[in-house]
């Protein structure tokens, strides 16, 4: 008997203290990092798109690959890329920990779509906003003093 799997995440991450250190400039560069990182270690990239203090990645993952493990690699390999290339005046980091929510077959195209809409979106609404709703509408509970603070500036 085979065993047959389809595990999609949608994966909401920020970078450390919400700073807005993600521009225009290299994010793509990022992006195309980060699905090599992804792909390469066997998981299907269905969506990555980012605006300055966070990053949206949907992924379809193998069961043999653990998300904390993709998860410390991808955060862990994407800071090191990102200060390798100075991108940044100070050292680069990522939020400790992460947002993951499975995702139905039938609303993969949604999340597709959602994720591809980001800059529009946050023009009217902040990413804690957003954190906020989606983890109401998947039904996880959250405390708010585990949130992240709003921007450094």
């Amino acid at each position: 008997m085979s065993t047959y799997t389809q595990l999609y995440y949608h994966i909401p991450f920020s970078v450390k203290y919400r700073q807005a250190l993600l521009v225009d400039d290299w994010r793509e560069e990022l992006h195309r990092y980060d699905t090599g990182l992804i792909q390469g270690r066997g998981h299907k990239l269905l969506a990555i798109n980012s605006v300055a203090d966070h990053l949206h990645v949907l992924a379809g993952c193998k069961p043999r690959d653990p998300l904390p493990d993709l998860m410390r690699e991808l955060k862990s390999n994407s800071s090191a890329w990102i200060n390798a290339r100075s991108f940044t005046a100070r050292p680069f980091a990522w939020q400790e920990g992460y947002t993951a929510i499975s995702v139905s077959p039938s609303a993969v195209g949604t999340v597709c779509g959602y994720i591809a809409r980001q800059q529009e979106h946050h023009r009217t609404r902040s990413h804690r906003e957003e954190l906020i709703e989606l983890l109401d509408a998947a039904g996880i509970a959250w405390k708010p003093e585990y949130l992240f603070t709003e921007p450094v500036e």
